[in-house]
């Protein structure tokens, strides 16, 4: 009689080595492409998508959020139709995707502790993100 553990399904049985199940070898990832790299506990880094001029990348509000370090309902009130702080498009009626050089141009902008209390620096900022939507800077 065959012992509890050498069964299967249907009377299969499994061949059992003295020293125990074969262990798999250690696989290590290369990378995908020659511009990515491996960073430290297995993160990959993209290399800058800024390098194809022309072409803008669309993020999520929480990836938005993120690279901005501000709260999860703040970046709403920053898309807002009234008084826009970054470029938003809606491709389904509750999607949103933000335009990553309007967050790269507001993070720049509110570096400056004077651009909230100054309407100059914000008129100059709403001329950059008109030129961000039409797709020209």
């Amino acid at each position: 009689m065959k012992s509890r553990h050498q069964m299967f399904k249907h009377g299969a049985t499994r061949q059992m080595s003295p020293a125990g199940p074969a262990r798999p070898a250690i696989l290590t990832k290369k990378p995908a492409a020659p511009g990515i790299k491996q960073q430290p506990p297995g993160a990959w880094r993209v290399p800058a998508l800024e390098a194809c001029s022309g072409v803008d990348v669309w993020v999520t509000p929480s990836q938005a959020r993120k690279i901005l370090g501000i709260a999860p309902s703040a970046i709403y009130r920053l898309v807002e139709p009234d008084r826009p702080f970054l470029v938003a498009k809606r491709p389904l009626p509750r999607k949103i995707l933000i335009s990553l050089r309007s967050v790269k141009a507001f993070s720049e902008a509110t570096k400056n502790p004077d651009f909230w209390q100054s309407p100059s620096l914000q008129q100059q900022f709403g001329a950059k993100l008109k030129l961000i939507a039409e797709n020209k800077a």
